[in-house]
């Protein structure tokens, strides 16, 4: 899909995901919870984006949203849709734009940066946004 794009005809949005404390889950409640909240979180996600985006997982437990001739605007939209459907399940994310020029692979990597900054900002803040969730999976 993206080396179509190539062609005159838009921009592609690209935002990555990564669910937030997912390791402590993990680690204190056992890996089959946090299948649970992976589990529900990929079904959000695919709830809430459009027939012409496109999600893949994206390493371990990251995913990948592609936006077709979309811009920046159209994947917040999404982005925003996802996080009220999950309620108290708290995620991490980056957007960036790939306008037809140079590599797609370099907007991804800027939409997994921009993530990625999040998740360490998330990380420095006093509030574990981890714990808020715990709850989901008993």
């Amino acid at each position: 899909e993206v080396k179509r794009q190539k062609r005159p005809g838009g921009p592609i949005a690209f935002a990555m995901l990564d669910v937030d404390g997912l390791k402590k889950v993990n680690d204190e409640k056992g890996h089959v919870a946090g299948d649970r909240v992976l589990g529900r979180f990929a079904q959000a996600v695919l709830e809430n984006i459009r027939g012409g985006d496109i999600a893949v997982r994206f390493g371990g437990d990251e995913v990948l949203l592609a936006f077709p001739g979309e811009g920046e605007e159209s994947a917040w939209k999404v982005l925003e849709r996802i996080a009220r459907s999950l309620g108290d399940l708290s995620f991490s994310f980056g957007v960036s734009v790939w306008d037809g020029r140079g590599e797609p692979e370099e907007a991804i990597r800027e939409a997994d940066h921009r993530m990625y900054r999040e998740k360490r900002k998330k990380q420095g803040n006093s509030e574990n946004p981890s714990v808020s969730f715990l709850s989901i999976i008993g």
